[in-house]
């Protein structure tokens, strides 16, 4: 079995271990945001940023005792591809530079062993060591990373990490009817639509634009239907959805009364879920988030996050009324 190292968002350490788990990882522990576990295969889910194999781990007070003890070890690395490779020291969450001679001393230890040459600035390969806050050590090869989302994502648009451990905290299965109120551009749809994982979509916004994207991006997709709709009076019947998942507005991009919104599509979602139903979305307002879900007689957890730098609240919902 080999060690992983997978890093994930801030907040979300448990819910990525649980999802770890279902595809086969064993033995996860949860870091300050990562995870490691063991598997004898690599695990490629949407909760992942970055994934390693791990070289050799230990501890050290500081970075650079953790550095010294590099050129004296010798460490079974896999078949590697391409020619060249650096190493990236990370201590506590930050890129750290080293002393040229301890660096030098490290790059000539892996070179020896693995027969790359050094390229700093665009290797094929990374080896980082990492240092975490309670001085565990991790000496590791990168695998895998996702690519930047500032890149790839529409403004405003849903990661794809944080939409998998949502669908995941709504226990979402092939019977399930499932709801997104506030589309946008589509993350969530899209999500479950990868993950096979429902019976049937619902999703739509109240911005043209945003809806315009849902229906090109879900075009032909399996029972999925995309509205333009506002959240506050859906076009659904009563008690018709198994599971509401729902990035509603944070007020970062566009001025809004996040306490009537809040009450509004809160009560909306209390109508249309069935039996048991879950409830969960995401938002930065917490407190008019909590005193919605208080009125309108929900039982609901949440995980603080932090995404984008900015406080963020997961909240997982139930209505409480509704098996009295």
């Amino acid at each position: 079995m080999k060690l992983w190292y997978a890093s994930v968002n801030y907040g979300l350490e448990l819910i990525a271990g649980k999802i770890l788990k279902t595809h086969g990882a064993k033995d996860v522990k949860t870091l300050e945001s990562a995870l490691t576990f063991s598997c004898q295969h690599e695990i490629s889910v949407k909760c992942v940023n970055n994934l390693f194999i791990v070289l050799a781990s230990y501890f050290a007070e500081n970075v650079l005792d953790a550095a010294k003890r590099i050129p004296r070890g010798h460490f079974q690395f896999p078949q590697l591809k391409g020619k060249t490779f650096r190493i990236i020291v990370m201590d506590c969450g930050k890129l750290r530079p080293i002393p040229y001679d301890v660096m030098r001393d490290m790059e000539k230890s892996v070179s020896r062993q693995t027969k790359l040459s050094v390229n700093r600035a665009n290797p094929d390969v990374e080896i980082w060591l990492n240092r975490k806050n309670d001085n565990s050590v991790y000496f590791m090869l990168r695998v895998g990373k996702h690519r930047s989302f500032d890149k790839t994502l529409n403004k405003g648009e849903l990661r794809p990490d944080v939409a998998e451990a949502m669908i995941h905290q709504a226990n979402i299965n092939t019977d399930s009817v499932v709801a997104d109120l506030f589309g946008g551009w589509g993350a969530i749809a899209a999500a479950l639509v990868e993950s096979g994982r429902y019976k049937k979509i619902y999703t739509g916004d109240i911005n043209d634009e945003c809806v315009k994207h849902q229906k090109k991006r879900l075009h032909g997709k399996r029972n999925c239907l995309v509205q333009k709709w506002d959240a506050r009076k859906l076009p659904l019947e009563d008690k018709s959805v198994d599971a509401i998942v729902t990035d509603p507005p944070w007020g970062e991009y566009k001025a809004i009364d996040t306490p009537p919104l809040y009450d509004e599509f809160i009560s909306e979602a209390a109508r249309v879920l069935r039996l048991n139903g879950s409830f969960v979305f995401l938002t930065s307002t917490q407190s008019e988030a909590c005193r919605s879900l208080d009125r309108h007689g929900f039982s609901y957890s949440h995980v603080p996050l932090k995404i984008g730098g900015k406080d963020t609240f997961l909240f997982c919902a139930k209505h409480a009324n509704q098996g009295s």
